[in-house]
């Protein structure tokens, strides 16, 4: 059986959201990422991605954010890993409000969508992102 991942893509106006993972004992420790994470048994991409964000963010704006809405996630391999990708956007307010979670990350980073928009400046701001974060921006064909 593949293992399955939800991630999810948050915009707040011009910038995209991310947060810095926390695994000191990972060479991953304090590189950006999208919220979400792996699946646990018998969950849907959905309800993985709700479970996960309400243990990302401590406010559960976000999880309050995408429970009503009929997200419809974008569907990619990954390392041989089904990863269920989805989009939503929160106002500057929503964002002023979230409560990192901090046995989660060391908090959320703000990256100019400009920067993720563009396959080259992406690239060259490739090295602040997880191993997995750039290989679904690769996926996503965001990234050469």
């Amino acid at each position: 059986m593949t293992d399955e991942i939800s991630k999810i893509f948050v915009e707040v106006r011009k910038y995209c959201l991310f947060s810095e993972k926390r695994k000191p004992e990972s060479s991953d420790d304090h590189l950006l990422e999208l919220l979400g994470g792996r699946l646990e048994h018998s969950e849907t991409p959905f309800q993985g991605l709700m479970r996960e964000l309400q243990e990302e963010d401590l406010s559960e704006i976000l999880a309050n954010k995408v429970k009503p809405l009929d997200l419809q996630p974008k569907e990619i391999l990954v390392n041989h890993e089904k990863h269920s990708i989805y989009k939503v956007n929160i106002t500057q307010d929503e964002y002023n409000n979230l409560r990192h979670n901090p046995n989660e990350s060391y908090g959320f980073q703000l990256i100019e969508k400009s920067v993720v928009d563009d396959k080259k400046t992406l690239g060259n701001s490739i090295h602040k992102f997880t191993n997995k974060t750039g290989k679904i921006f690769i996926q996503l064909n965001m990234l050469y």
